[in-house]
């Protein structure tokens, strides 16, 4: 009887451990749009990058168009682009505002755009997109710490702030958009 008990619970113990090894835990994503910024990083050229999901094939490729001055979109690339989610555009006019998209091109096929980044006319060159965050009334906080997390639902990360008083202790904490750059709360 005690061997029978024995070998049922070795028999149980061997089940539990070969189907714990194939149970794989499951990744949890937000659902992000491609996040398409462009940037004027010179007094000639926009820096456009985007978001590679976790779930495109190693053979996904990109085409990226730029819309000048709300006009139709123009393709920029005369071949798709394969291991680089950048681009830089050097035949913009930057006088007018550039939109840009890009669309992902799987097996020969170009899927839909993405949401379009808006460059607005006479950006300064930088390496990289501001947000404005205006002085809280009294003047005495300032900008601690910042995270990351897509907020509104729109595909784009957005900022958390939290505001540290020179001195006190009420923390006041504020979320900003990045793809609109303004404040969301």
């Amino acid at each position: 009887m005690r061997w029978r008990r024995a070998s049922t619970v070795t028999v149980v113990f061997v089940a539990l451990l070969t189907i714990s090894s194939r149970v794989q835990a499951q990744y949890q994503m937000e659902s992000l749009s491609r996040g398409v910024i462009a940037v004027r990083s010179s007094n000639t050229q926009v820096y456009v990058g985007w978001r590679l999901f976790a779930t495109d094939p190693e053979s996904v490729s990109f085409n990226v168009y730029r819309s000048a001055n709300g006009a139709a979109a123009v393709k920029l690339n005369n071949s798709s682009i394969i291991d680089s989610t950048n681009y830089v555009d050097t035949t913009a006019s930057l006088t007018v505002p550039n939109a840009y998209h890009v669309t992902a091109v799987i097996g020969g096929i170009e899927g839909a755009p993405s949401t379009s980044w808006t460059l607005p006319a006479n950006s300064a060159a930088q390496p990289c997109f501001t947000i404005p965050m205006p002085p809280i009334a009294d003047g005495t906080y300032y900008v601690h710490l910042a995270w990351a997390g897509d907020l509104d639902g729109d595909g784009y990360m957005d900022i958390i702030v939290d505001r540290l008083p020179v001195t006190g202790t009420t923390i006041k904490l504020e979320a900003y958009s990045t793809r609109t750059r303004a404040r969301l709360w």
